[in-house]
């Protein structure tokens, strides 16, 4: 079995949590989630969570354009 951080469990958890909520308690079609190129924990933790890649964009960060992942995570109830 492949080990996994805590933290990173942690992570998922209050990411479900957060969904569940969101799409119960919002009307919502969809999540969107933005992750830098190179926090490549956050971007297995979004992918976990059942978040697809959609595109890249830059976008001012820090004063500075700087490269981002976007995900979506629809609303499957809707």
């Amino acid at each position: 079995k492949k080990y996994i951080k805590k933290e990173k469990v942690y992570a998922i958890e209050a990411g479900k949590a957060i969904i569940d909520w969101a799409f119960q308690n919002c009307v919502l079609d969809y999540l969107v989630a933005i992750v830098k190129l190179d926090n490549i924990a956050s971007q297995c933790v979004i992918k976990k969570l059942g978040f697809k890649h959609i595109e890249q964009r830059i976008i001012q960060y820090d004063g500075n354009p700087t490269l981002f992942n976007y995900y979506k995570l629809n609303n499957i109830s809707n």
